[in-house]
Order: structure tokens, then C-alpha cells, then sequence
């Protein structure tokens, strides 16, 4: 899948893959989780394990060498992209501009929990997701903001020389770089982007390729 969207003002080119943590206790219990920093549970880093090994094996059969690996300051992002540097013998570096959105008064509550509280605007919510902010909330306008100032500022100054990067984020973070770059607004909600998501994206001076988008790897 190519765009015409041009990322030349980016002033990168490269590869990015971008990778979805693994699962968290929230995750498992189908609570919204955006900035509550939790960790890994068992499955989820059995996933980053799983993850990771297949990132890397494609790597070496495509012989694709990666430069740097990227996380959200969240643990469970942090966690999983320790397991593609205990692979890769990389370090990860952190960007904060990666965090997932705040959910505000949604956080640690389950759908029904969610409802039985604030109604009519979970019903909002849920169904234009990247127009309406969660109460005491975080709105995608402010997440792509934050992801575009990465783009810009932090990816093209500081990553200059790295041209296959993995970048390990969020559900929020993810959809905000395939907005950014360049899918339509159906094209980027109606995809799950579950833990262990894996998409890669090649940026060039003259547009953007989707290689490969949502794809999932390892256990459920």
C-alpha cells in the first residue's frame, strides 16, 4: 500500500517497524489502559518473546540489519522492546513523545464499568474514537501532535544515521503514525492493532510504502 502523503519534510528516510507491547493485566481483563504504567504479565511477555523472535527472524531472512530500537517510557513497551535488544544487542532508547493516550476517567475501567458511569459518552466514544476525548482525557488531535513533533524534531536530528529502526509504542501511538503518513481516517480506525502488532513502513523522499501493516505474531 503506497501514499502520496509527502513525509520529505520529515528530512529521514528509512525503515520503520512498528510493534505494539505485549499483553498487560489490564489488556487481559478488557480495561482501558493508556498512561497506568503496568507491566507485562506472563502471557504478555511470552508474547514479546514471540514477537521479537519473529521480527528478527524476517530480518535475517530478508537481510535487513537494524540500527536502533525506540519505546514509549511505559514499562510494558519498555519490557517488550528489551526483548528485541537482548536479540539484536541494541540499546533502546526512549522517547517520552511515544506514550500512550491518557484515557483520563476511562483508565482501569472495563466497558460495562465505563457505560454504567458515563453513558451516552461511551456511546460517543466508541463510535468516532479519533474525534471524541474521554473525559479528563487525552484527545488524538494532542497524540498526533506528540507523534509528528517525533517525527520532526526527535527522529530526523537525532536518528539521522539510523535507517531500520523498531519502534515500540502503543495502540494510540500506532494509528497516530499511519494517520500521520498518510491512511484515511477508515483506513486507520478500522484496524485492531492488537498486542503484538507488527507494521513496517518505508519512507522516501517522494512518498510513504506500507510493507506490510497489522500483521500479528506469536502466542494468544
Amino acid at each position: 500500500m503506497e501514499t502520496s502523503n509527502s513525509p520529505a519534510a520529515i528530512g529521514w528516510v528509512g525503515h520503520l517497524t512498528l510493534v505494539r507491547h505485549g499483553q498487560t493485566r489490564y489488556n487481559a481483563e478488557g480495561r482501558f489502559i493508556g498512561t497506568t504504567d503496568l507491566p507485562l504479565d506472563r502471557t504478555g511477555v511470552d508474547q514479546a518473546r514471540a514477537v521479537a523472535d519473529w521480527v528478527v527472524n524476517l530480518a535475517n531472512a530478508n537481510g535487513v540489519k537494524y540500527d536502533a530500537i525506540i519505546s514509549s517510557p511505559l514499562q510494558r513497551a519498555r519490557q517488550t522492546a528489551a526483548e528485541f535488544a537482548r536479540r539484536l544487542l541494541l540499546p533502546v532508547s526512549i522517547e517520552p513523545q511515544l506514550i500512550e493516550r491518557d484515557y483520563g476517567k476511562f483508565e482501569g475501567l472495563t466497558r460495562d464499568q465505563a457505560k454504567a458511569k458515563y453513558g451516552d459518552i461511551l456511546d460517543q466514544y466508541e463510535a468516532a474514537k479519533h474525534k471524541v476525548t474521554p473525559p479528563g482525557g487525552e484527545s488524538i488531535a494532542s497524540v498526533e501532535h506528540r507523534v509528528r513533533a517525533f517525527l520532526h524534531e526527535r527522529l530526523a536530528k537525532r536518528y539521522t544515521s539510523a535507517k531500520e529502526i523498531i519502534i515500540v509504542t502503543h495502540l494510540n501511538g500506532i494509528r497516530a503514525f499511519f494517520h500521520i503518513l498518510g491512511l484515511a481516517d477508515w483506513e486507520v480506525y478500522g484496524r485492531p492493532f492488537n498486542n503484538m502488532s507488527v507494521s513496517r513502513i518505508r519512507i522516501s523522499e517522494t512518498g510513504c510504502t506500507f510493507e506490510f501493516c497489522d500483521e500479528n505474531a506469536g502466542p494468544t
